[in-house]
């Protein structure tokens, strides 16, 4: 059976098994305009200038008063305006995603579970807690799941470059090298050039894999 060489910054043979693939983070809902995509922020990446304020004379949405309080760092504050968003039914598929990025974050992984399950049944099409759940299974090693998830957060929103990128690691992990190298060739096409560059190691081991599990598939002469 083929075996895949090694992962860029996977323990060698015999090195702490601890060490895994790292995916990119948990993304959160930024916000729905009217009219317009949503955004996404990845929970991991620096701060943005894109804070959230009301037009002047009119109250803010729910939604995003609980996304200006999660995006200032008052967790009790974002957390108690997204119930408060699940209670009225505003944007409560949003809300049940980015809760579970604060259980998360307070180290209850079966919390954050829950919450996205409970976005995904407010709207089986919420690419973000696909993605997100997708994250948990692979940190809990079940890499059938992962993989599911992260297809489907990939079909709903293509245009996203992180879910190729751990596409690729798990495809890789599965020794389907052909679709591991496809996947993380669609993220470096999507991503930045500094992105695409960090990438390059993790895609050079995927093609070294893929020729060698090729190798060994083909008859002898």
């Amino acid at each position: 059976m083929a075996k895949i060489l090694r992962f860029p910054g996977a323990p060698a043979p015999g090195g702490d098994s601890s060490r895994r693939p790292s995916t990119f983070g948990l993304t959160r809902v930024r916000r729905r305009p009217r009219g317009g995509s949503r955004d996404q922020m990845d929970l991991f990446a620096g701060p943005r200038s894109t804070e959230v304020l009301p037009l002047p004379g009119a109250p803010a949405a729910s939604f995003e008063r609980a996304l200006a309080f999660d995006e200032a760092g008052d967790q009790r504050a974002a957390r108690a305006a997204y119930l408060s968003c699940i209670e009225t039914g505003d944007s409560a598929s949003d809300a049940w995603c980015n809760l579970g990025i604060l259980e998360f974050a307070d180290g209850d992984s079966r919390e954050a579970f829950d919450c996205f399950r409970q976005a995904l049944k407010q709207d089986p099409r919420h690419w973000e807690s696909h993605y997100n759940l997708g994250n948990l299974f692979f940190e809990e090693e079940q890499h059938d799941s992962a993989r599911l998830h992260w297809e489907l957060a990939a079909g709903l929103e293509p245009a996203f470059a992180n879910v190729h990128y751990n596409l690729g690691l798990v495809l890789g992990l599965q020794e389907e090298f052909a679709a591991a190298v496809a996947a993380v060739e669609r993220f470096c096409g999507l991503a930045s050039e500094a992105e695409a560059e960090a990438a390059a190691e993790l895609l050079e081991t995927l093609r070294t894999s893929r020729t060698h599990a090729e190798a060994r598939t083909s008859p002898a002469d």
